[in-house]
């Protein structure tokens, strides 16, 4: 009896050490999600922003984590799920001002470089595509 007890239990480890191991070497299977990515967000502004995204995944929202960029600093939002991402940018300072309201793309498997601008004359902010600077490489 000792016996079958002591290989029963071998057999149950040797299952969780499959299952725990196992799945994380495999591919994606098919109708699996997509990898995350992450966004940089580089404030070229005059001010603190506060910064928010929200996507819609399968029958919810996963909303990202409330992002406070500093100006002429970068903010990361990280584990963002490929899609149409909600986001929402208002002024540090001033949290009922609203600079930008939008819904953009992120690739799947890309991630992405963002940069936060004004536009001339007004307090509005616009998201431009981040271009390397001349020492980045």
């Amino acid at each position: 009896m000792l016996r079958f007890l002591s290989l029963l239990w071998l057999a149950c480890a040797a299952l969780l050490t499959l299952a725990a191991g196992g799945g994380a070497q495999g591919p994606i299977p098919k109708g699996g999600d997509p990898a995350p990515v992450s966004i940089r967000f580089r404030n070229d502004t005059n001010f603190t922003v506060l910064l928010q995204g929200t996507t819609k995944v399968k029958n919810g929202e996963r909303r990202g984590q409330p992002i406070v960029i500093a100006p002429g600093k970068a903010g990361f939002d990280n584990m963002v799920p490929p899609g149409f991402r909600s986001l929402i940018i208002v002024d540090f300072n001033r949290p009922s001002r609203v600079l930008f309201k939008d819904v953009i793309q992120i690739p799947p498997g890309r991630d992405l470089a963002l940069v936060l601008r004004t536009l001339p004359n007004t307090e509005r902010v616009v998201l431009l595509p981040d271009q390397p600077q001349s020492g980045d490489r």
